[in-house]
């Protein structure tokens, strides 16, 4: 499997993501209804809010999913964590450049990021 690049602003992103203190935090309803809503709106089984930090990708809100983490080096995010526009993998099995679709029961993936501090938010479909 391919592991998820290193990020030139790696440091400063794990900075500023621990100094938001949200990780490992308690479910909060804001966050719950985003996800909702957006499993709804995206008619999509699973909807996730994942923070990537150096060893793991963390839901601080999911729907659709046990997990409450995944390890880094199998998650999608940890692969498109460096990118400025919206990710979208049609098919997992088939796309070559994704480092995730071996270990994966996930064939389809659309997600966006703030631009700063690379939070995610995506839905599997």
């Amino acid at each position: 499997m391919q592991l998820p690049p290193d990020l030139p602003d790696e440091r400063e992103r794990l900075e500023d993501l621990r100094r938001l203190q949200i990780l490992q935090t308690d479910p909060e309803p804001e966050f719950d209804r985003i996800v909702r809503l957006a499993a709804e709106l995206g008619h999509s089984p699973i909807a996730l809010i994942s923070l990537v930090d150096d060893h793991r990708q963390w839901f601080k809100a999911r729907v659709g999913l046990d997990a409450s983490e995944t390890p880094k080096e199998i998650s999608f995010c940890g692969h498109a964590i460096g990118r400025n526009e919206p990710f979208v993998v049609l098919d997992a099995l088939r796309d070559a450049g994704n480092g995730c679709a071996q270990r994966s029961f996930l064939r389809r993936r659309a997600s966006e990021t703030t631009r700063r501090l690379r939070l995610w938010y995506f839905m599997y479909y």
